[in-house]
């Protein structure tokens, strides 16, 4: 019987015979190499028992009929591939049909502002916009469907972060938009653009004191909500004071005034004007500071 072998000796040992076999082993001596790892044959005397096929385990030579070989394993078979994604083109997300770019500020009006994801080939399952300031997460809105769609349409609503801080912006702020969608298509296509964001489809301004005129600061802050709003179609200014003489009359006044200013400035819907007195207090008229504060214009607006 013949079997391959390696072994690992050390200095200058020379291998020898053993109990009438012939053993024959190629490997150097210690100088400068160490320990080295050899190959080499070794016949041995153990004589072959009756019908063996040369396979010694330990000292005992196994007949044929007690040697199992194992067979070659199966070749794993290819997974069968499913179908093809069908592949996406033309996403889209859009604000009352203009598409999201940057710079382009489009007005976001939480809870109000449809937004609209939209492919041109292969399906929609959902649509995630969320809007992003001062670094925190102001506004969000999802919407997910089980029959695949080419568009798909949500409203945005501001978060606790997203309210604390447009408390103070009765103007708005400027935000980021993502739009992430779920397709057909693997992948998740995103789209991302700018947009002002309001609170809600009211804005109030205040007054500061009783006056059907006007103050210079009153009129910019109108200017820019003529151009905020310009596309809506029906626009409401009520005027508020605190309580007083003739307190209907002026709060008229002051909101036929203002309505006047935003059309001048390029709106272009029905503008309706309403003096509500002091009928709607949000402070105390006790204090300064509240009679200073019921004393405001809010606008409210629809497209």
């Amino acid at each position: 019987m013949v079997v391959r072998f390696q072994s690992t000796v050390s200095g200058n040992t020379a291998p020898t015979g053993s109990g009438g076999g012939v053993a024959e082993n190629r490997y150097f001596g210690s100088g400068g190499r160490g320990d080295l790892v050899v190959g080499g044959t070794v016949d041995t005397a153990i004589p072959n028992a009756p019908g063996g096929d040369g396979t010694d385990i330990g000292a005992v030579e196994l007949p044929a009929s007690s040697v199992v070989v194992p067979p070659s394993p199966s070749p794993t078979p290819s997974p069968t591939p499913g179908p093809a994604p069908r592949p996406v083109s033309g996403f889209a997300a859009s604000i009352r049909g203009v598409t999201f770019a940057r710079g382009h500020n489009l007005l976001l009006v939480g809870n109000s502002t449809p937004v609209s994801c939209s492919v041109r080939s292969g399906t929609l399952a959902s649509c995630v916009i969320e809007v992003f300031a001062h670094g925190r997460l102001v506004a969000s809105g999802a919407v997910t469907t089980t029959r695949p769609s080419k568009t798909l349409t949500t409203k945005v609503t501001p978060t606790a972060a997203g309210r604390r801080i447009l408390a103070g912006q009765p103007l708005g702020i400027n935000a980021g938009l993502r739009a992430v969608v779920s397709t057909s298509a693997a992948g998740s296509p995103v789209m991302g653009g700018t947009a002002r964001l309001l609170t809600g489809p009211s804005i109030t301004l205040p007054v500061g004191w009783r006056s059907s005129q006007l103050s210079g600061a009153l009129r910019s802050e109108l200017t820019q909500v003529a151009r905020l709003i310009r596309g809506a179609s029906r626009v409401t200014v009520s005027g508020y004071s605190d309580t007083g003489k003739g307190d209907l009359a002026l709060t008229r006044a002051e909101a036929r005034a203002a309505g006047k200013v935003l059309v001048r400035n390029g709106l272009k819907g029905r503008v309706r004007s309403i003096g509500r007195g002091h009928s709607t207090p949000i402070a105390s008229n006790r204090t300064r500071r509240g009679r200073a504060g019921h004393n405001r214009l809010v606008i409210t607006f629809r497209f």
